[in-house]
């Protein structure tokens, strides 16, 4: 039952506070003042009380349309309980004249300056990307032309360890030929130089590729660690234009009532 009545109050629309209602209250109230046994009377009384303590006592921009209505329902009443009353009944309509339904200001969202910063910098990027897209077919990317780069040296190493590998295959038969007298022994020492040029070749291009991954890798660390930087700077640059810098010693050194001061003569 309480959840029932809980809903049906929220349900209410609110009406700005003016003076017409403020005197309405105001003036039921100086009627109502003087002390009466009547048990509807007092009854009146404490109701009217309460609607002055809430919107008049308490100074307060909207009332309720369930609280108008009260205050027109009590002067009603009022003129019927109360002999000897000339107290005018406000009637409701009377009541909203000059009044509007209150619409409350939006509260203002709490900022989180670290995911605005996050924000902005995503923001820029997203930027970047769309310009680097614009432009790609005048100035190629610098990654685009590193693998062009890439993709021309592995065609350069393939044809090194094969001019090596048939070289050192030729070579080894003829000094194997000529060593042992041999045919097969040519060819085995053939091979066998033939095979460790390779291993040379391909220890070689494993050490060229290595320092490129690794010299992407650092630019990499250090792209990572710029974008960092900068949304600390976009970090505290917020926190400063919402006022939300910790105040330092030294301000707090400036206002503080509670530190003596001390003059050297």
């Amino acid at each position: 039952m309480s959840e029932t009545n809980t809903t049906t109050t929220k349900s209410y629309l609110d009406f700005t506070f003016t003076d017409t209602i403020k005197n309405a209250i105001n003036s039921i109230a100086h009627i109502t003042n003087n002390s009466s046994n009547n048990k509807k009377e007092k009854e009146l009384i404490e109701r009217i009380k309460t609607l002055k303590t809430k919107y008049t006592t308490n100074k307060t921009q909207f009332i309720s349309y369930k609280d108008i209505k009260e205050i027109s329902n009590i002067s009603k009443e009022i003129n019927k309980e109360i002999s000897n009353n000339t107290t005018t009944v406000f009637y409701i309509q009377d009541l909203l004249k000059g009044s509007v339904i209150y619409i409350p200001p939006k509260p203002t969202p709490k900022i989180d300056p670290e995911l605005e910063a996050k924000r902005q910098q995503y923001e820029k990027l997203a930027k970047d990307q769309e310009y680097a897209r614009l432009v790609k077919n005048i100035v190629p990317k610098k990654d685009e032309r590193n693998e062009l780069n890439s993709i021309s040296s592995q065609v350069s190493i393939g044809v090194n360890i094969l001019i090596t590998f048939f070289t050192l295959l030729a070579g080894g038969m003829y000094l194997g030929n000529r060593m042992f007298s041999s045919m097969l022994m040519g060819l085995a020492f053939g091979l066998g130089a033939g095979i460790f040029g390779v291993a040379v070749e391909v220890w070689l291009f494993v050490i060229r590729t290595s320092g490129t991954q690794l010299q992407k890798d650092k630019e990499q660390r250090d792209i990572d660690r710029a974008r960092e930087i900068d949304v600390k700077r976009r970090e505290f640059r917020i926190k400063k234009s919402h006022g939300l810098l910790p105040a330092s010693p030294a301000s707090k050194g400036k206002g503080g009532g509670d530190k003596e001061m001390v003059v050297v003569k």
